[in-house]
Order: C-alpha cells, then structure tokens, then sequence
C-alpha cells in the first residue's frame, strides 16, 4: 500500500510540473500572437523567464517555484569560475504555489538570491538557504504564518554555499554541511596558485578541483 502510495504521489508531482511548464511556455505565444509578430532583441533574450519547480509537498497541494531571467546574472566575474569563495550576481522571483487552484502567493517582496527550498516531512515549513553578502543564511519560511525568519547557527562556521539541505525522517531538525574555520583563505590562494602560474600541471591522481 505504502509503496501504491508514493507511486501516486510522483505521478501526481509530475502532472503539477507538467502543467506549470505548460502554462508558462504558452503565454509568449499568446502574447504574440494577440499583438503581432515583433523582432526579437538582446533585451528580449535577457528578460527570458526561467521556471524552477524547487520543491512539491507529498501530496502535490502545494509547489515552490522560482522564477529567474538571464539579466539577473548579468556582472559575474568569469575569471573566477570554480573558485568556491566566489558568489556571483542572480536573483530570482519566489513564488508559492497552490497544487489545486494555481494561485500564485510571493515569498518575498522583491527578488532575492535563494536556494535548496524544501518542505518539512509535514508540509508545514519551507527551509531555505538566503543570500547574506557573501555568505548564506538559514532561513524557515511558516505555512500558517506565512512569514520568514532566521535560523541562529550555534557556531562560527559558515554554511557551505554548495550545501545540501535535507529535512530529518520527523521534521524534527535540519542536516546543513559547513565549512572550515579559515578553509576560504587557503582555498583562495590554492585556486590562484592552479590558475594564475607560469605554468600549470594537472595530475590525474589529485582530484580535479582540488583547491575546493
């Protein structure tokens, strides 16, 4: 029955996405054929939307979707791709989403640079990683509230801005990977140290990305 369940319950989850990519591809061409035809321009192809369904509740009632443009990632420094101390430009507009009625409500009041939203076990709380400067924040989002807040980490370590976020079984805390005291200095001058030398050598028997 259990396993009966959850099959349900990704085919449900597949129906949503389906339908919200549907609906969101249609409505260019709905525009364009109401208007007319119109040329196509760089600012056309920088202001594309860019749906993610971040994450849907187990029985498909509600979803978490970001909407992003390309223009949001406009002033990323290039030279520094693969530098983990590096946190480029982007955004994105976050919206919760009802799975039955399509009713679209917005987490935040402008765009923001957030990721790994996930829904407790129970559906009753969104955790979320928030950009903080240059470092990422925890942050839970309350369902019968709906509103926001930080979650105070009992340590001086920063969060890993590749980490996961997963919900324990009961909900009943939160697994976050963290970095090193000092790791960002001496990842810095090991990624300059690979990138910026007279000469480079890659040895099959280091790791690729070593410096990270």
């Amino acid at each position: 029955m259990t396993r009966m369940m959850n099959c349900a319950n990704r085919m449900l989850r597949s129906a949503i996405v389906t339908a919200v990519l549907i609906t969101m591809t249609a409505a260019p061409a709905m525009t364009q054929s109401a208007g007319g035809q119109t040329p196509f321009t760089v600012d056309d192809a920088l202001d594309m939307l860019s749906l993610s369904i971040q994450d849907v509740t187990d029985d498909g009632s509600w979803l978490i979707c970001s909407v992003s443009r390309r223009r949001d990632r406009l002033g990323s420094d290039n030279t520094r791709y693969g530098d983990p101390t590096y946190m480029g430009p982007g955004g994105a507009e976050v919206f919760l989403m009802n799975g039955r009625t399509g009713e679209m409500t917005p987490l935040f009041e402008a765009r923001v640079q957030a990721r790994g939203f996930t829904f407790s076990p129970d559906g009753s709380t969104i955790a979320f990683f928030l950009r903080d400067g240059d470092a990422y924040r925890l942050h839970t989002w309350e369902m019968a509230r709906g509103r926001s807040r930080e979650v105070r980490l009992r340590t001086e370590k920063e969060i890993s801005s590749r980490s996961m976020l997963r919900w324990l079984s009961d909900g009943s805390g939160l697994l976050i990977q963290l970095r090193e005291e000092g790791w960002a200095e001496s990842a810095r001058q090991e990624f300059l140290s690979i990138t910026e030398g007279p000469i480079i050598v890659h040895d099959s028997d280091d790791p690729f990305l070593k410096w990270d």
